[in-house]
């Protein structure tokens, strides 16, 4: 299996279109089964192949997420989050505070008004700290995995 990606520019009419929706309620993307993979995409490339990505079972729906080097702030403590005022950033905290020894790490990624939480572990953003959750009342949208894409008993 091969994905080809290629960067497009979004309709305006889209745009509104999921601005419009996101006035209403949030949004919120349960998903069954998450694989993550990461690739480097050279900067200024308008497409980019990548072969061999999946080996055994298809996955029905696949998400690509493109973050830009200027768009990662960093690794932090969950009581060292600051306030990130830019409004496309990514980051990853981990669940205990910098006095403890660490335990587990989240990724969260937020722009245009979205805000995607990665816990390897299937919980939501309110399972942990409260500031998780405050984080993400910031944002119209939240994404995150329901289903954990590793044994909860792992030390992984």
């Amino acid at each position: 299996m091969n994905l080809f990606v290629r960067k497009v520019r979004v309709s305006p009419g889209v745009i509104l279109g999921h601005a419009k929706a996101l006035e209403n309620g949030t949004a919120k993307f349960p998903l069954n089964r998450v694989l993550c993979k990461v690739y480097s995409v050279p900067q200024g490339s308008m497409s980019f192949v990548q072969d061999n990505i999946f080996v055994g079972q298809m996955p029905k729906r696949i998400i690509v997420g493109c973050v830009d080097n200027d768009a990662f702030h960093g690794l932090y403590a969950s009581d060292k989050i600051p306030f990130i005022k830019e409004k496309k950033y990514a980051f990853v905290v981990n669940s205990d505070e910098s006095s403890e020894p660490g335990s587990h790490w989240l990724a969260f990624y937020c722009e245009n008004g979205c805000i995607e939480f990665f816990d390897s572990f299937g919980n939501p953003p309110d399972f942990y700290d409260p500031q998780f959750h405050e984080i993400t009342l910031r944002y119209p949208s939240i994404c995150w995995n329901s289903t954990p894409p590793k044994n909860l008993t792992s030390n992984v």
